[in-house]
């Protein structure tokens, strides 16, 4: 009898791992979608670029490369804002630092890429159900 009360409740803890997990994602979000997006600088080697500050960095899911200064990196960020309004951020304030439309691709997710000199910065803009918006970046040349 102990060993079947032991068993359901290992189990019990097993299914509820996938919903702490993404408890701790929810956490780090601010509870409304803000209305206006406030650019916040980033830089990384020879790449300046923006990102949305409300926007939380994921090193877990991120992959910096760094040999000698020469930067590449697959990068993400995490927060709420409508896949409109990252667009409309990033059209708005990547031009500012330099950078110039490279092209672009929009459905559910949203594709950006922008150039500079022999750089290119590539975000992706993933929703998800819960009004988790993903910003992925890629730097690379």
């Amino acid at each position: 009898m102990i060993k079947r009360f032991l068993i359901k409740i290992f189990f019990l803890l097993i299914l509820s791992l996938p919903l702490t997990s993404c408890l701790n994602t929810l956490q780090l979000l601010p509870e409304q979608t803000p209305i206006e997006l406030i650019p916040k600088n980033k830089v990384m080697g020879k790449f300046s670029f923006v990102i949305p500050d409300n926007f939380r960095f994921v090193s877990d899911q991120s992959l910096i490369y760094d040999y000698r200064g020469d930067v590449r990196a697959y990068l993400v960020y995490v927060g709420k804002a409508s896949t409109v309004q990252i667009i409309n951020f990033l059209t708005e304030y990547m031009p500012e630092k330099g950078w110039k439309p490279d092209f672009a691709t929009v459905s559910t997710d949203g594709v950006l890429a922008f150039k500079k000199g022999d750089r290119l910065i590539v975000f992706k803009i993933t929703p998800d159900m819960a009004g988790i918006v993903y910003l992925k970046i890629l730097l690379t040349k």
